[in-house]
């Protein structure tokens, strides 16, 4: 059963002082979001099979971007042509971030899977590369992975309670 009520609204503009200011605040946030909302669509990455989980451009090239799925597909794109450049299929189960070396040439991805592979990232669309060129274990499952700009080291978060 749903009951209805009629409520009493007062419109009188004495006991509302700051209906203006509140009513401007609200057009101008309409605004800013119509503006966000109003850029073009430039395009769409077709390949994943399933959504994203996470992606990261490359540190020194502008064209090239990493991306991760839930189905624990790494991929490399090309953001010029809009082509894939490979497809790592390395992980067993959800992808949950990459990082791209310093130096650009390794992409590192971690997973569910409790593994952290190492790619080696191709030059000139050289797709050759599937496998991983190094692969950790980890204890616990992994949510975040980060890369040093200029050394070689990189440090990964997760929950060891799991």
């Amino acid at each position: 059963m749903v009951y209805l009520f009629s409520v009493h609204r007062n419109f009188d503009p004495a006991q509302h002082p700051f209906e203006a200011a509140r009513e401007y605040t609200r057009a101008l946030n309409a605004v800013k979001l119509e503006k966000v909302f109003a850029k073009p669509f430039l395009g769409s990455l077709d390949g994943h099979s399933d959504g994203i989980s996470y992606l990261e451009k490359h540190p020194s090239r502008l064209s090239i971007l990493g991306s991760c799925s839930y189905d624990g597909e790494v991929r490399i794109w090309n953001l010029a042509t809009r082509k894939c450049v490979v497809n790592y299929e390395g992980h067993k189960s959800f992808a949950r971030g990459l990082t791209f070396s310093g130096d650009g040439n390794h992409l590192i991805s971690i997973a569910d899977d409790k593994q952290i592979h190492t790619w080696k990232v191709p030059i000139d669309n050289e797709s050759d590369m599937i496998k991983p060129v190094h692969s950790l274990s980890s204890k616990s499952i992994l949510n975040g992975i980060s890369h040093h700009r200029s050394e070689d080291k990189f440090a990964t978060c997760g929950d060891s309670s799991k």
